[in-house]
């Protein structure tokens, strides 16, 4: 077995102990979204600099509107989860689980069938993807 392989079972292993802590203890949930959202805002940052690496001013401008966009967008999801929290909602935990899981299965299965079929790489950003 790879080493990245069983870095990312052990990290789908916990992600699923997190999930089920998720679902009983609201306020974990509630942490857990403003790190997911922090971190989500960070690496859409480090995109766009990637992207649109130019200096000039209008790629700075458009640098800093995505930006701009992304930390509205992720401020309004937030806050939109957090009035659905405070209702305490069985539907919107599930919801929430189901969403999370299909993320962790998403991306082992991408790894184990990008290993299986050895396909054209999509992206340099996540490796052994196909």
């Amino acid at each position: 077995m790879s080493k990245e392989f069983s870095k990312r079972i052990i990290t789908s292993i916990f992600l699923t102990v997190l999930l089920v802590i998720i679902f009983f203890y609201t306020y974990i949930l509630i942490i857990s979204l403003i790190i997911v959202s922090i971190i989500a805002w960070i690496e859409f940052n480090t995109l766009i600099t990637r992207i649109i690496f130019k200096n000039k001013f209008k790629d700075i401008l458009l640098k800093f509107s995505y930006k701009g966009l992304s930390l509205i967008y992720l401020t309004i999801f937030s806050i939109l989860i957090f009035n659905g929290i405070n209702q305490v909602d069985l539907n919107l935990k599930l919801i929430m689980v189901y969403l999370l899981s299909i993320c962790i299965f998403s991306d082992i299965g991408g790894l184990i069938f990008g290993k299986f079929f050895k396909g054209k790489k999509l992206t340099k950003i996540s490796p052994n993807k196909t």
